[in-house]
């Protein structure tokens, strides 16, 4: 028998016969609610179980759910606050001791973004969105103020996005800015602080603070490839501030977060195949300074779509020989763990070979959306589970009405880098 305290009567339970505590296996954290698997206890003491009883426990608040069967769905809970979760098997003799506890956060539906982007060199000023944890098509979300963007870097915090540079005709000088749960147009932000616009460049983010990095720039008449990284405060709109450099200068890189570590991976810096880069290297959010060498990717590429959770981040697809046509190109998705220097690790495949494409992500699900797929342009989004390495699966179409998109700016309400 189980060392429950088993030995007699204990209010209403018979304590000789009732089962010991289950195990918790896994929570899904849904919108207010926690739904919590049991795994049954090896004594179930006197007879079958019967029910199962969930708890979440915040401050003096207890929630409680039952079920007859496991999971058992705890209801009306606050997203972003923390629980402490146990629960209790139960059969005809009474309910078990509670289980260990585990910590457990609801988690509002998360929000994916796409701004801007190209088709056939056609730059739009669209806006449009998905529900990460339901399939299905995108939604119109707005407009962007400058009427022609794409190739430009974007960040968010849960609650803001920022879309900041970016090609198109005039080449964008401005940052512009959205609140993620209302749908509407873009608002003025800020520029940049040293330079007259920035593209083809990476963008990413924990809560608080917008870094972008790499990428095209103008001063004094001419564009250059750069190695200059630059930050924003997300809550405050104004223009950006120097944070380092790269150790070359470079465009087109990808850039995955978790909550302290910023870290790009690949880009080119010329127009041939020596030009392109496989390398990864890192900055600490919180602290300005230059990179720090991370690892390599498996191949060399640029123009590649990237998302992360809070562990690991995701490199998929792109361009992996010289930027001529034909224009070689790949659908493999390469991963690393954020926290852990070391070089990346294959993932899986994407539906097709594509670059150009944007990544975006909950904490759980990644979407790699548009793209250039050697045809034409697509106006597919798919998407992986990042914590279990396997290929993409379809999730359904950006906007029919809209130009199948590439080289865009995209945010979500829940990623890697927001704790």
């Amino acid at each position: 028998m189980g060392s429950n305290n088993k030995g007699g009567f204990l209010g209403a339970s018979d304590q000789l016969r009732i089962p010991d505590a289950p195990t918790i296996s896994s929570i899904t954290e849904n919108s207010t609610e926690l739904v919590v698997a049991f795994t049954n206890p090896s004594d179930v003491g006197g007879g079958a179980i019967t029910s199962y009883t969930a708890i979440a426990v915040e401050g003096g608040n207890v929630t409680t759910a039952s079920g007859s069967t496991t999971p058992v769905t705890i209801t009306g809970l606050s997203n972003g606050t923390s629980y402490s979760v146990t629960g209790t098997a139960n059969n005809d003799f009474g309910a078990s001791v509670q289980s260990s506890a585990t910590s457990a956060s609801p988690q509002a539906p998360t929000r994916a973004i796409w701004s801007g982007g190209s088709s056939a060199n056609n730059p739009g000023n669209f806006i449009q969105y998905v529900t990460v944890e339901t399939t299905g098509n995108a939604t119109d979300f707005g407009d962007l103020l400058a009427d022609h963007r794409y190739s430009h870097a974007s960040c968010s915090s849960s609650t803001r996005g920022i879309f900041a540079g970016g090609y198109g005709n005039p080449e964008q000088t401005t940052i512009e800015y959205i609140t993620i749960a209302s749908t509407g147009n873009g608002t003025d932000f800020g520029d940049w602080g040293t330079e007259s616009y920035r593209f083809y460049h990476c963008g990413g983010s924990n809560d608080t603070r917008g870094i972008f990095a790499g990428g095209m720039s103008y001063q004094s008449g001419s564009s250059y490839r750069t190695t200059d990284i630059n930050y924003i405060t997300i809550a405050s709109t104004g223009n950006t501030s120097t944070f380092g450099d790269l150790s070359a200068a470079k465009s087109y890189p990808g850039a995955v977060t978790n909550t302290t570590r910023y870290v790009i991976g690949g880009g080119t810096t010329d127009n041939s195949i020596p030009g392109n880069l496989n390398v990864m290297e890192y900055v600490t959010i919180g602290s300005t300074g230059n990179v720090t060498d991370f690892g390599d990717l498996t191949t060399q590429r640029y123009l590649h779509g990237s998302l992360s959770s809070s562990t690991r981040g995701l490199f998929g697809g792109g361009v992996i020989g010289t930027s001529s046509p034909p224009f070689p190109r790949t659908n493999t998705i390469d991963y690393m763990t954020i926290a852990s220097t070391g070089n990346a690790s294959d993932f899986g495949d994407l539906l097709t070979v594509n670059n150009g494409l944007s990544g975006c992500c909950s904490k759980i699900r990644g979407l790699f959306a548009g793209g250039f797929i050697g045809t034409g342009n697509s106006d597919v989004i798919q998407y992986v589970t990042i914590a279990s390495t396997g290929n993409a699966t379809d999730f359904g179409d950006l906007l029919a009405e809209v130009p199948s998109e590439m080289d865009n700016g995209v945010v979500s309400s829940n990623h890697g880098g927001l704790s």
